[in-house]
C-alpha cells in the first residue's frame, strides 16, 4: 500500500483505520479498492481477492450495496461517506446524492454566503443575521 492519506480514530484517539489511495487497513487486515467511473469505489476486496463489499451508483451518486459484509468509508467519486447523514464529504463541501447537489452555503464574497434551494437563491451576510432571498 501507499502512504497514509487519512485515518479514522475512536473517542480515545486510537487509530481504527488507515486510508490509502488504493485501499484501506482496518486493524491487521488490508483491503483494496476496485474503482469505477469517476473514481467511485465499486468493490472492496481482501488480500485473497475475495469481495468484501460491492456497490452500484446511479448518476447522482445514490448507492446500492450489492453484497458483502463490510462497508467502505469511501464510495461515490471516492468521497468519504458519512453514514448517519447520508452525505458524501468532498474536499470543500458536502454532497447529497438524494438532492443531487451540495447542502452547504457557498461563499460568494468575503462576507456573504449563498445557497440555492428549491429554485431560490438565499443570501446571508455574515455577522448581521440578515437573510434575503430572490428567485433564481
Amino acid at each position: 500500500m501507499f502512504d497514509v492519506l487519512s485515518e479514522s480514530r475512536d473517542a480515545s484517539g486510537a487509530v481504527t483505520a488507515n486510508f490509502f489511495r488504493n485501499g484501506q487497513k482496518m486493524g491487521a487486515s488490508g483491503y483494496s479498492y476496485t474503482l469505477g467511473y469517476l473514481g467511485s469505489i465499486r468493490e472492496l476486496t481482501d488480500s485473497s481477492g475475495g469481495v468484501r463489499a460491492q456497490y452500484a451508483f446511479d448518476p447522482f451518486g445514490r448507492v446500492t450495496k450489492l453484497g458483502g459484509g463490510l462497508s467502505s468509508d469511501f464510495q461515490f467519486a471516492n468521497y468519504c461517506t458519512h453514514s448517519r447523514s447520508s452525505l458524501n464529504l468532498a474536499l470543500y463541501r458536502n454532497y447529497s446524492p438524494a438532492l443531487g447537489g451540495s447542502r452547504l452555503w457557498q461563499t460568494i464574497e468575503d462576507n456573504f454566503l449563498a445557497r440555492l434551494l428549491n429554485g431560490k437563491v438565499y443570501i446571508y451576510k455574515i455577522g448581521t443575521g440578515f437573510q434575503a432571498k430572490r428567485s433564481a
